[in-house]
């Protein structure tokens, strides 16, 4: 009894150590379904002289497939407001990263809900009233495959926030993809 009982034990850490061996843990890929890589959508920003925080909620990011099959693209910070005044000199936050079907797509599609405006020089600081939300494309050719991550990130500059009529608009032509 004792010898099958310290067997077992021998049996059970050999598993273990063959288990703790593989590296498929290291490999983030590794877990997703066949057919599938990752898109890792950061966001990061250039300063604005007179713009202290530029808090911006993205609600949704959707990846464009080339037939026009949307597929969201979840992420953490997706929900609550990015500070894009905090986002300069290289630094960057990812907004969303997700599985996606491998292929071709022609874009993202972005859902803004919110923006708060505050300032340096003393202005009031400003909302920007978006109801239901502001969705707007960023048209750039990518492909999501197999070996490792597609990683497409976006260039929101706080000069896209601008003074009309009283009051401010988000213009998202100014959003533009590096790399």
């Amino acid at each position: 009894m004792k010898r099958l009982k310290s067997l077992l034990i021998v049996l059970t850490l050999g598993i273990a150590m063959i288990a703790g061996c593989s590296d498929s843990a290291d490999d983030p890929t590794s877990s997703l379904p066949a057919g599938f890589g990752t898109l890792t959508v950061n966001v990061h920003d250039a300063t604005a002289d007179d713009i202290e925080s530029a808090n911006v909620t993205f609600e949704s990011v959707q990846a464009i497939a080339a037939d026009g099959t949307l597929h969201d693209v979840g992420g953490m910070m997706l929900g609550q407001p990015v500070d894009l005044a905090t986002l300069i000199n290289g630094n960057e936050v990812t907004l969303a990263s997700d599985a996606l079907p491998m292929g071709d797509y022609v874009g993202l599609r972005l859902t803004v809900s919110a923006v708060a405006l505050t300032f340096s020089n003393g202005d009031p600081p400003a909302q920007l009233a978006l109801p239901g939300g502001l969705a707007f494309q960023i048209m750039t050719s990518f492909s999501v495959g197999e070996a490792g991550d597609t990683v497409i990130t976006l260039d929101v500059p706080l000069g896209s926030f601008q003074p009309v009529g009283g009051n401010w608009m988000f213009d998202t032509s100014a959003i533009t993809v590096d790399g």
